[in-house]
């Protein structure tokens, strides 16, 4: 019988040919259980995250219960709900924070830990969503993946290993209409808001208490483990998306095209706006390309994920990349999504 527990710490020349080409053609809530003698910051269990390996599970819960007891903290069998202990594997009954408004969770049988274990495979996760005052987001588990293609443009290589330490939350659908409060081009309450700069989509990104996702946490939560060619699996299908249109469509359209994390519309509908400056691989979040500039200063931003108006299925590959200027409107093509800590 597996044991889920929460214990929270109280920490978290190429390029420009290749864009020519494609243009032709941390936490709301965190406790500790402190002792004296040790730091506050012991083990964080995420007891949203499911793993269904149950070898692995098996030695996590071993693991994690033999590190407690050595230096003094013994498990309790009942505590609140900051801290969850629950015993339902058998059962697979869901088990959440009564205070996180979790739409779809999964079983009591999950454990990942920050820091050490993420998902294999993409097939290792269950998708959780979760509303943030409103806005359906969905859990992006910590882990790794290969970023960048070989089968891509230069600026795709090369091929280099990403991982993220903490979980995150990423919108499950690009930001609409009607969740912004505006309309851009394209009138409709649920079609992606677009005609946006960089600097007002990370306003309003901030607005909510979130920002703009990186490149690399755009695209792992496109791509996963398995670092899919498609957010879907490797090989293209224009049924899965919103693409060779004549205008914008409404977001999740194409359930059957959505991510391993549950994210919907990340290939096709809008190009969508990250963090980072459009700089060569490999990805360093360090070199500057993550610097958050004002409007005084404007770099030429990342785009992801393709847009209605295409019609080469390559340039709807996750891995893709495109830039625009962090004040150009995008003329109906660009929008975004935002992401926030767990």
């Amino acid at each position: 019988m597996a044991i889920v527990e929460k214990v929270f710490g109280d920490e978290g020349e190429g390029m420009k040919a290749d864009q020519a080409r494609r243009s032709a053609s941390l936490p709301s809530r965190q406790r500790c259980i402190q002792r004296a003698s040790c730091s506050c910051k012991l083990i964080r269990v995420v007891s949203q995250y499911n793993l269904r390996s149950s070898k692995t599970k098996a030695m996590l819960v071993v693991l994690f219960g033999g590190i407690l007891l050595s230096i003094g903290i013994q498990i309790p069998l009942a505590m609140n709900s900051s801290i969850l202990l629950a015993s339902a594997a058998e059962s697979g009954e869901a088990v959440t924070d009564p205070a996180d408004q979790i739409l779809t969770a999964p079983g009591a049988d999950s454990v990942y830990l920050s820091h050490s274990v993420g998902p294999e495979h993409n097939a290792d996760w269950e998708p959780t969503i979760r509303k943030f005052e409103g806005i359906e987001m969905v859990l992006v588990p910590a882990g790794c993946f290969m970023m960048g293609s070989e089968a891509g443009s230069h600026d795709e290589k090369p091929v280099h290993r990403q991982c993220f330490d903490e979980p995150f939350w990423i919108d499950r659908t690009e930001v609409t209409n009607g969740q912004h409060g505006s309309r851009g081009y394209w009138p409709g309450q649920n079609r992606p808001r677009e005609n946006i700069s960089w600097f007002l989509a990370q306003d309003f990104c901030r607005s909510r208490g979130g920002r703009l996702p990186t490149e690399a946490e755009w695209e792992y939560a496109a791509r996963g483990p398995d670092s899919l060619e498609y957010p879907w699996g490797n090989d293209f299908d224009g049924s899965k998306i919103a693409w060779y249109t004549f205008e914008t469509v409404d977001v999740a359209g194409k359930p059957e095209g959505a991510s391993w994390v549950g994210a919907l519309d990340m290939s096709g509908g809008v190009w969508e706006w990250v963090s980072s400056v459009y700089k060569s691989y490999p990805y360093d979040p360090d070199d500057g390309r993550e610097v958050d500039t004002d409007i005084n200063h404007v770099d030429a931003r990342v785009l992801r994920g393709g847009s209605w108006e295409l019609t080469d299925a390559d340039n709807l590959r996750a891995a893709n990349r495109f830039s625009a200027y962090a004040d150009d409107w995008g003329y109906g093509v660009i929008g975004f999504r935002c992401v926030r800590s767990d």
